[in-house]
């Protein structure tokens, strides 16, 4: 089993082990607030390529102290997750490049977290952001949007779907029907709504996987060339606080691809009936099912996968083979997610 990055700190790491100690106990009947805790612990112990900023030596005295951490070492032992020591680990990762080694990972620290995560495009965590930001990353939401205006409680914009705390730097979008004019708005609406409002970490790196099944060679490469120009100049103007490096690529085959997904660092973004989804006035044109499903979600629902994680890997997966059976591709796919 693949394991998620996570990098922590003694103190937060030691805080949330005492605070699970106390709290497994008085959260019997609070199912949604043990369900976090859990969720955490299954992180730490089992699912973890677990880097701590502190020496061997330390771990040595916690070890003998800290039930929790005896708990830990001996679950990596058993197969559980690996654990490595790197002091001073937290500062190189904010000083440096090194951070984009690692597209998806968790920051456990005391530090001030919000302007890191905005600053880096990575989940810099302190030990009470770990359970609300928990609620998002460890549940899945579903969002209906309907055609019929009598339907209530329905995706009325994309915008909707922002939680505001979950940073990115890299978007892989695969979808066979974008290259219109609504196509594009309804894009560049999602990527407007799923980026957090103060961000400042960049470029956005977005790789979009696209099909064209009618055209010839040169009407594939003309309109290609025209829908790239359009929506990188759009998505300039609209968002105009952060940079972008937008990659394009146009298939012909249509038994390619029959998913309509976007991936993040984080979630996995599935649509029935792709992201198509409202006019250029913003009115719903379809009736379809979105399903936001953060990675570290026990479950997901792509062919056989169980695991949300797994669901996003075989996506980013089936992106790297598109890619090399595109007939146009535009711009450069230097998408993290794409790479690793």
């Amino acid at each position: 089993m693949r394991k998620f990055e996570v990098v922590a700190s003694e103190l937060v790491l030691s805080g949330f082990f005492h605070e699970y100690i106390h709290d497994i106990q008085e959260l019997e009947h609070d199912i949604g607030e043990l369900q976090i805790l859990t969720s955490w612990k299954r992180l730490l112990f089992s699912e973890a390529d677990l880097l701590l900023d502190i020496s061997y030596e330390r771990w040595e005295e916690l070890f003998q102290i800290e039930p929790m951490f005896r708990m830990l070492e001996k679950s990596s032992q058993g197969g559980g997750s690996k654990i490595q020591f790197s002091p001073g680990i937290i500062k190189t990762l904010t000083e440096t490049e090194i951070i984009n080694e690692f597209p998806s990972l968790i920051c456990l620290t005391e530090k001030e977290t919000d302007n890191l995560s905005l600053e880096n495009g990575r989940l810099f965590l302190s030990q009470r952001e770990m359970k609300s930001t928990g609620k998002i990353l460890f549940n899945n939401s579903i969002f209906l949007v309907s055609k019929v205006p009598s339907v209530k409680n329905t995706l009325k914009s994309w915008e909707e779907l922002a939680t505001d705390v979950i940073p990115l730097t890299d978007i892989v979008i695969i979808d066979n029907y974008l290259l219109n004019h609504e196509g594009l708005e309804n894009l560049i609406s999602i990527i407007k709504g799923i980026i957090p409002d103060r961000q400042s970490a960049g470029p956005i790196k977005i790789s979009i996987l696209t099909g064209l099944f009618k055209d010839t060679p040169q009407q594939i490469k003309d309109k290609g060339n025209l829908w790239y120009s359009e929506f990188t100049k759009q998505i300039h103007a609209k968002i105009k606080n952060l940079s972008f490096e937008v990659s394009l690529g146009i298939f012909s085959n249509i038994s390619l691809n029959h998913d309509r997904s976007l991936l993040t660092n984080y979630i996995w973004i599935d649509s029935d009936h792709g992201f198509n989804c409202f006019t250029n006035r913003g009115i719903p044109k379809v009736t379809t099912t979105i399903k936001l499903l953060p990675i570290f979600s026990p479950s997901g629902n792509h062919k056989s996968s169980v695991s949300s994680f797994d669901c996003w890997s075989e996506l980013r997966n089936h992106a790297k083979s598109l890619i090399k059976k595109c007939d146009f591709t535009i711009g450069i796919f230097k998408n993290n997610l794409l790479l690793k």
